[in-house]
C-alpha cells in the first residue's frame, strides 16, 4: 500500500508536452512509439535522440525526389516497410504482409495518399505528410471474393484520377508488390507499370542523420533485452544444462563456454541454432521428443 500510481506512471509530466523525440508525451498515442523506460535508457546511456517529425520530411523529400527523377508520375505501393518508410503509419503488419488492404500512393508533387481499412482513417492522422486516407485497396479472394475484378478496376481508377490531378501528363508510376488483377487494371486505366522496389530499395540505402539517430537507439535497446535475457540464461535459469549441471556463482558451465565460443565465431550458426536448441518435439502434431544440439543440421 506504500507504492503510489504517481511512481509507476507511463506519462512523465515533467518532460513537457512533447518527449525527445518530438512525440506527444502522451502514453495513449496512436503512432507506434519507444517507452519511457526506452526514453530513460537512452538519456543514461547519453544517445542523441531523433526528431521524428524531421526524420518523416527527409524520407518524403527523399522519395519524391527518386520519383520525379525517374520521370514517374507517382509511387505506388503495397508492401508494408515501404508503407511504414513513407507515412511511418503501421496497422496489423503481418496480416497485412499476407492480405495486402493498404497501400500508400506518393505522387511526383509531393501530394501522398493512403489506402487503409475504413473505419481506421484515425491512425495516419499524426502524420500530416499523409494528405488523404482512403479504403479500397484491398484485391485479395478473401476480402473480395467473385469480385476482385471490379474492386481492381475501381482502385485503378483512383490512382489515375489522382496522377492526372498531380502529376499531369505522367502515366508512369513505380509499383513496389501487387496483386495481378491491380497491374491488370492499373493497364486498363492508361498507366504504364515501372519497377517501383526498386525506387524504395536505393531510396533507403542512404540513412539521413535523424535516421541514424533512430538506429543507434534501436540498437542499443536490443543489446539492453538481450543482455538481461542472456543474464537469465546463463546464469538464473536451472533447465537445460547439457552437461547435467548447473552453473555456480558467475562461472558458466561447460555448454555455455561452447555457446560464448560459437559466438564469437560465427554470429550466424549461432542465429541459425538458437531457437533449435534443447528437447523439441520432432514435428507438428508429433509427441516424439528429439535432442536438438549445437551440431543439429537444420
Amino acid at each position: 500500500m506504500n507504492v503510489h500510481y504517481r511512481d509507476n506512471r507511463k506519462i512523465d509530466p515533467s518532460l513537457g508536452p512533447r518527449l525527445g523525440d518530438g512525440t506527444e508525451n502522451d502514453g495513449n498515442r496512436v503512432e507506434i512509439g519507444p517507452t519511457a523506460l526506452a526514453h530513460a535508457e537512452w538519456r543514461e546511456a547519453g544517445l542523441e535522440l531523433p526528431d521524428l517529425a524531421e526524420m518523416r520530411k527527409a524520407r518524403h523529400k527523399r522519395l519524391t525526389d527518386a520519383i520525379v527523377a525517374r520521370g514517374y508520375g507517382g509511387l505506388l505501393m503495397f508492401d508494408p516497410l515501404n508503407i511504414r518508410y513513407a507515412t511511418d503509419t503501421t496497422n496489423m503488419q503481418l496480416w497485412n504482409t499476407h492480405n495486402p488492404f493498404r497501400a500508400c500512393l506518393l505522387c511526383a508533387d509531393g501530394y501522398m495518399v493512403l489506402w487503409d481499412y475504413k473505419n481506421a482513417p484515425f491512425l495516419a492522422e499524426f502524420n500530416p505528410l499523409v494528405r488523404e486516407s482512403r479504403s479500397g485497396a484491398d484485391m485479395f479472394y478473401f476480402a473480395r471474393g467473385d469480385r476482385i475484378g471490379p474492386a481492381a478496376d475501381a482502385f485503378a481508377a483512383e490512382v489515375a484520377d489522382l496522377l492526372s490531378r498531380h502529376a499531369p501528363g505522367h502515366l508512369q508510376i513505380g509499383i513496389d508488390k501487387i496483386h495481378p488483377a491491380g497491374l491488370d487494371a492499373t493497364r486498363r486505366a492508361g498507366l504504364q507499370y515501372r519497377d517501383g522496389e526498386e525506387v524504395t530499395e536505393r531510396t533507403r540505402g542512404i540513412k539521413t542523420e535523424h535516421e541514424l539517430r533512430a538506429m543507434r537507439c534501436a540498437i542499443h535497446s536490443c543489446e539492453r533485452a538481450m543482455a538481461v535475457m542472456e543474464d537469465f540464461a546463463l546464469y538464473r535459469n536451472p533447465q537445460g544444462r547439457g552437461d547435467g549441471g548447473r552453473c555456480l556463482g558467475r562461472t558458466p558451465c561447460r555448454e555455455h563456454q561452447a555457446w560464448r565460443r560459437v559466438d564469437r565465431n560465427t554470429t550466424a550458426y549461432l542465429r541459425l541454432r538458437a531457437l533449435t536448441h534443447g528437447f523439441r518435439n520432432a514435428g507438428h502434431g508429433s509427441s516424439q521428443r528429439v535432442k536438438f544440439s549445437l551440431s543439429t543440421p537444420i
